[in-house]
């Protein structure tokens, strides 16, 4: 299903809601410029949304050489500490 998904309808749902769309660069599962190039499209100018694509990280965000599946077990770091970050600013932007 997650193959064929048409995401849309979700997105124009969002309305005036912040949306935040963030992708690693070397993510094999969900294409990175696709992916966030579908969310642009669709949510254009709206002052709400962010995007943010992290270059070196794969589909867990973490920093890895190909961004293939079989390399996740041999990354020891679970999570860039530039994505908590950003993840973390946003999250506190929501509140001013």
């Amino acid at each position: 299903h997650f193959l064929t998904h048409d995401p849309s309808d979700a997105i124009h749902a969002a309305g005036s809601r912040p949306v935040l769309a963030l992708n690693g660069a070397l993510d094999r599962q969900v294409d990175a410029a696709e992916n966030l190039g579908t969310a642009r499209r669709l949510l254009g100018e709206s002052p709400a949304f962010t995007v943010k694509e992290y270059p070196g990280l794969n589909h867990l965000f973490q920093p890895c050489t190909t961004g293939d599946v079989a390399e996740y077990e041999t990354i020891e770091q679970t999570v860039s500490p530039e994505v908590l970050a950003d993840l973390a600013a946003w999250i506190c932007a929501l509140g001013k």
